[in-house]
Formats: C-alpha cells, sequence, structure tokens
C-alpha cells in the first residue's frame, strides 16, 4: 500500500513539473509578441503625453492648448 502511495506522489510530482515547464514554455512563446501588440499604444500614450506638455514637460492648462492640437490628439486617438 505504501509503495503505491509512493508511486502515485511519484506520478504526481512529474506531472506538476510538466506543468510548470509547458506554461513557462507558453508564456515565453506569447511574452515577447505581448509587448509587440502593445507597443504602438505605449507610443500613442507617449506621444499623446508630449502633446500635452510645454517644453519644460509641464501639463499644459486646457485653454493653453490649441484646437489643432485637441483635434490631433482626438484623431490619433480614434483612429486607433
Amino acid at each position: 500500500m505504501k509503495a503505491q502511495k509512493d508511486e502515485i506522489e511519484r506520478h504526481k510530482d512529474e506531472l506538476i513539473s510538466k506543468e510548470i515547464s509547458t506554461w513557462q514554455k507558453l508564456v515565453n512563446i506569447i511574452a515577447p509578441r505581448n509587448s509587440e501588440f502593445s507597443y504602438p499604444y505605449y507610443h500613442l500614450a507617449g506621444m499623446t503625453a508630449q502633446m500635452l506638455e510645454d517644453e519644460s514637460d509641464v501639463v499644459q492648462k486646457p485653454e493653453k492648448i490649441g484646437e489643432d492640437v485637441i483635434e490631433d490628439i482626438h484623431h490619433s486617438l480614434r483612429n486607433y
């Protein structure tokens, strides 16, 4: 009986090890594609932030942001 329990535990440990290995492989495959997918959004967010800042990287007051900048930001976000 003890031998059977030990055998079951050994198989259980092997299965857990294989499952962990499989998840690690999957993450290694998906992670680079995820960053490729998210880069355009990261870039858009950075560009939008720059459009809202003045030369010293301080966020401008709404009344100081030009109509053309607001339209550019809207257009960029709308078409993404």
